[in-house]
């Protein structure tokens, strides 16, 4: 098994954009910089989608279960 290279990165945010991560981060119990790289790694793999994609399967889910009855 290989050694995991992380490597330091460093980003500008916003303070109202860092205030939102550091308040959510603290909800869930975990430090805010492990919330952003959960974040990155979704998004790089493709597992985050956006809130207007999941209405749309949402809706495409209910339109199938109306159609089934």
């Amino acid at each position: 098994m290989r050694a995991r290279k992380d490597q330091r990165i460093n980003i500008r945010l916003s303070e109202a954009d860092l205030t939102l991560l550091r308040e959510t981060a603290e909800k869930e119990g975990i430090p805010y910089q492990s919330l952003v790289t959960s974040i990155i790694h979704r998004y790089a793999t493709g597992q985050l989608i956006s809130v207007a994609d999941m209405q749309i399967v949402l809706q495409l889910r209910e339109t199938r279960r109306k159609r089934k009855r």
